[in-house]
C-alpha cells in the first residue's frame, strides 16, 4: 500500500468532548465542592491551593467548579481544612458512566 490513509477516524475539539457532570461521560467525580460565601471572607487561601477549583470575586471566593476528580480529593480536604472561616465543606457526588 503506497502513502497512508486512516479512514474512519473520528477527530473531536474540546468542546465535543462530553463535560463530567453530563450522562455519557466517562470521568468520574467522587467529591463536591460546597462553599458558604456568607462565611467566606475572600482571603485567597482556598485558590492559592486549588485555583482549578476555586477563584476570588469581587469580595468572596468563587467555585469554577464543584466537580472535584478523584486524585484531587485530598487536596480539597486539606484546602477545606485550612479555611480560616471553615466557609469550605465537602459532600460526595455520583459520577458519569
Amino acid at each position: 500500500m503506497s502513502g497512508s490513509s486512516i479512514s474512519n477516524l473520528n477527530v473531536f475539539s474540546n468542546r465535543d468532548l462530553p463535560l463530567a457532570d453530563q450522562p455519557g461521560s466517562m470521568y468520574f467525580f467522587f467529591m463536591k465542592a460546597v462553599l458558604n460565601r456568607e462565611l467566606c471572607v475572600g482571603c485567597g487561601l482556598c485558590e492559592e491551593n486549588m485555583p482549578e477549583i476555586f477563584k476570588i470575586g469581587e469580595f468572596t471566593a468563587e467555585l469554577r467548579t464543584d466537580s472535584v476528580p478523584e486524585a484531587l480529593t485530598e487536596k480539597l480536604q486539606n484546602t477545606a481544612e485550612d479555611c480560616p472561616t471553615g466557609a469550605i465543606s465537602i459532600s460526595e457526588k455520583s459520577g458519569g458512566s
